[in-house]
């Protein structure tokens, strides 16, 4: 009897492959999403120390203080952009998520395919061996019959 082989090997390939593909775009949106709450803290951070260093120092020109005001005020602007990325990030993040599900369970659905028919395959073989050794025993017995 043959070996064992799934016609649909190819497709089951193609879509390890697109599952794999959707692992590493899932990893990819992660990763930038990360940077963004990197960036977003330090520019947090950054706002802070703006104001704690105006709040100690209170003995300065008007003029340096409107700076100071100014930059916390555009660092704050940058924070509020940086958080709205993150949102669209986290968005993505779901999409690509979802995607990577769509694609393993397609997967999975050959996967199962695949195991239904090599356990068939197995069943016929094994009734294919029984039967060959039947066969053969029945030819041993009927030839020693004659003598």
């Amino acid at each position: 009897m043959k070996k064992f082989k799934f016609t649909l090997q190819t497709l089951l390939d193609h879509r390890e492959n697109l599952e794999e593909q959707a692992k590493s775009h899932l990893a990819r949106e992660m990763a930038v999403k990360r940077e963004l709450e990197e960036i977003r803290d330090l520019l947090m951070n950054e706002v802070h120390s703006a104001k704690e260093f105006e709040t100690v120092t209170s003995t300065e020109d008007l003029q340096n203080r409107m700076h100071r005001l100014h930059y916390a005020s555009s660092v704050m602007r940058e924070v509020v952009l940086k958080q709205e990325a993150i949102q669209k990030q986290k968005h993505n993040i779901e999409l690509a998520r979802e995607a990577l599900v769509e694609s393993s369970q397609k997967k999975r659905v050959l996967e199962i395919h695949k195991e239904n028919l090599k356990t068939q395959w197995k069943k016929e073989r094994k009734k294919f061996e029984i039967n060959f050794l039947d066969e053969v025993s029945s030819q041993a017995f009927f030839k020693k019959e004659p003598s």
